[in-house]
């Protein structure tokens, strides 16, 4: 039978509106399935330390091993290697990195560390050699 005169037919259209229905029924319940893995899926947001040298990711409640050993070695980078000339500006880099729970106890410590290394005229190197993963 030729189609296009099926579908001229009042019988043709009937099939066609069906088949039509089944198939947007189909695209919705496709859509709301999308709809629901969008809102339930945790964000991945990928920042990299000038550390991290392999791939990492981070979720709103954990992060990879590597993202973390990387946060550590330019944590330990920035803090260890002080002079009286950048204390102010390693206080300022640091600062809004912090957890609320931590601020206030880290930034008292770096006020108190940054006035000895000031009034001592010291100047503090570190190297570090590796870095040390423990999990929760």
């Amino acid at each position: 039978m030729n189609l296009k005169k099926y579908l001229k037919t009042w019988e043709g259209t009937q099939t066609e509106n069906k088949w039509g229905r089944i198939f947007q029924g189909g695209l919705i319940a496709i859509v709301f399935l999308l709809v629901v893995q969008v809102f339930s899926k945790e964000t991945i947001v990928t920042i990299q330390p000038f550390t991290l040298t392999e791939e990492a990711w981070v979720t709103k409640s954990n992060a990879s091993q590597s993202y973390k050993e990387a946060w550590g070695f330019a944590f330990a980078q920035l803090l260890g290697n002080v002079t009286p000339g950048t204390v102010d500006f390693v206080k300022e880099r640091i600062t809004p990195l912090l957890s609320p729970s931590i601020y206030q106890d880290v930034i008292d410590a770096i006020e108190i560390q940054a006035q000895q290394i000031k009034n001592d005229r010291v100047t503090m190197r570190f190297e570090p050699r590796f870095v040390e993963y423990e999990p929760k």
